[in-house]
C-alpha cells in the first residue's frame, strides 16, 4: 500500500519511499532466505522462495494502484494514517521490545535511530 500511495504524490516523495522500502527489504531478504537456507542447504532454493515471498507485494501494490486512481482526499488521509500508524505501533510494541532484550539492546537502538535518520536524509536529497 505505501507504494501505491507513493505513486500518487510528488516524484521526490516517490522516490523517498521507494528508497526506504528497498532498504527495509535487505533484512527482510535476509530473514525470509536464512531459514530456507539452513532447512535446505540449497542457495538457488533459499533465493527462490524468499524471493516468492513478494509476490503478494506485487500484488497489493496492483489492486491498491487502481484502486487509488479515484479515491478521494479525505480517504487517502486516512489510509494513509492508518497504515503508518500499523507500521509504527508493531514496530513500537512487538519489534523493539524482543530486540532490546539481550546484550544487544544499545545496538537495537543505534540502528533504529540510524534507519530514521537514514530516511530523513533521503528525503532532503530527493
Amino acid at each position: 500500500m505505501a507504494i501505491a500511495v507513493g505513486t500518487t504524490t510528488t516524484f521526490g516523495n516517490s522516490m523517498v519511499v521507494a528508497a526506504a522500502i528497498a532498504f527495509h527489504n535487505i533484512p527482510e531478504g535476509i530473514c525470509t532466505s536464512a531459514p530456507y537456507y539452513y532447512a535446505s542447504g540449497k542457495r538457488l532454493k533459499s533465493f527462490v522462495m524468499s524471493s516468492l515471498s513478494a509476490l503478494p507485494i506485487v500484488a497489493g501494490f496492483l489492486v491498491v494502484r487502481f484502486w487509488l486512481l479515484d479515491i478521494r482526499p479525505l480517504a487517502m488521509s486516512i489510509l494513509v494514517g492508518a497504515t503508518a500508524g500499523l507500521m509504527i505501533y508493531i514496530a513500537a510494541d512487538q519489534l523493539m521490545p524482543v530486540a532490546r532484550n539481550g546484550k544487544n539492546g544499545r545496538m537495537t537502538m543505534f540502528f533504529f535511530m540510524l534507519g530514521i535518520i537514514a530516511v530523513m536524509l533521503l528525503e532532503l536529497m530527493l
